[in-house]
């Protein structure tokens, strides 16, 4: 498959995704894409596709809005990750911390 082809699809699969779900669509992409701080979506080339054919003002505060959704339930659960990860390993990591070598950077007990 050349890679004309390639992108024709992509942009024909993309019309058929807006025409179904819209900004809906938009907001929900960006919150998943930026949700994961692993493995990143590039939704970036879906706001590109979508620009012509949505209004590109209310495209880019949809996808903001998502965007910043899913970086701040991101952060939440990192936070409460790291709450959980101190009360289960609080031994060992009493233990780590008498080390003065090694830099644990979780509060002292």
């Amino acid at each position: 498959m050349k890679w004309s082809e390639f992108f024709l699809e992509i942009v024909l699969k993309s019309n058929n995704f807006v025409d179904k779900y819209g900004y809906f669509g938009i907001f929900i992409i960006s919150l998943l894409s930026s949700l994961s701080p692993f493995l990143p979506i590039p939704y970036f080339v879906l706001l590109f596709t979508f620009g012509p054919v949505l209004n590109p003002f209310f495209l880019a505060l949809i996808a903001a809005l998502g965007a910043s959704i899913g970086k701040t339930l991101s952060y939440v659960i990192g936070l409460g990750g790291k709450e959980l990860l101190e009360k289960k390993f609080n031994k060992q990591l009493k233990k780590l911390r008498s080390c003065k070598i090694i830099h644990i950077p979780f509060k002292n007990n």
